[in-house]
């Protein structure tokens, strides 16, 4: 399997996921191809590609015109899509996912989500995990899919469409290192479903721990990858 990793910014990193990806290469398990689209590196060519995962960014989804890679990206889903590949989204790239679904991305009317936050997995038997959420944005549950996460702040935190397209809005990736720098910004918002610094700070290192591995898993198993954590 040939797998296409696609970052946006320097900022948001792509994470757990380059290291995960790293060891899968060293056992020839897969090969990939890491993007840095603030490198300046272009869109991923679909048919070198078996699968694309889509990491998340500071731009919106709706700023085509600002960020025109965001319209060649979700043009290059809605091909990846037809030529039956795999597709993973995180966060911004989930955003852009439901977008190639058809489905809206738009702001939350109440404000942003930060922090640690308990997050509903009725397809997982794990059932609830706290996961690392960035976000002001969220998208609509394409028609077709089905809701992989939920929480009382939004009906379609996650969704999976077929078993072409796994998506999700929070930051199952984050290392500590990036929610701690998150957490110190001096900007941090404070609308809307946002956790305080200090007990955010304070359960960083077992949630995050619990999310990658989690996380992890459920794309390898995601990808039909022989390999589990």
């Amino acid at each position: 399997m040939k797998i296409a990793l696609i970052q946006h910014t320097h900022e948001t990193t792509a994470g757990t996921v380059l290291p995960w990806l790293e060891n899968l290469a060293k056992e020839n398990k897969i090969q990939f191809r890491h993007f840095n689209v603030a490198n300046g590196d272009k869109t991923p060519v679909l048919a070198e590609f078996d699968a694309f995962i889509f990491c998340g960014g500071e731009m919106h989804p709706d700023q085509d015109e600002k960020y025109p890679v965001i319209k060649e990206e979700r043009d290059l889903i809605k091909a990846a899509l037809k030529a039956d590949k795999k597709i993973i989204g995180i966060c911004l790239g989930a955003q852009i996912c439901a977008q190639a679904l058809g489905a809206k991305a738009y702001p939350h009317p109440e404000g942003w989500e930060i922090g640690w936050h308990e997050m509903s997995l009725p397809k997982d038997p794990q059932k609830n995990i706290r996961v690392f959420q960035f976000h002001r944005y969220i998208f609509d549950l394409p028609e077709g899919a089905v809701v992989e996460a939920k929480n009382s702040w939004w009906g379609c935190q996650g969704f999976s469409w077929k078993d072409q397209v796994l998506a999700y809005q929070f930051h199952p990736e984050a290392e500590v290192s990036w929610v701690h720098e998150a957490a110190e910004e001096p900007e941090m918002q404070s609308s809307g479903n946002v956790q305080k610094k200090e007990p955010l700070l304070a359960e960083t290192l077992d949630s995050q721990k619990k999310a990658q591995i989690w996380f992890l898993n459920r794309i390898t198993q995601f990808l039909k990858i022989d390999n589990q954590f």
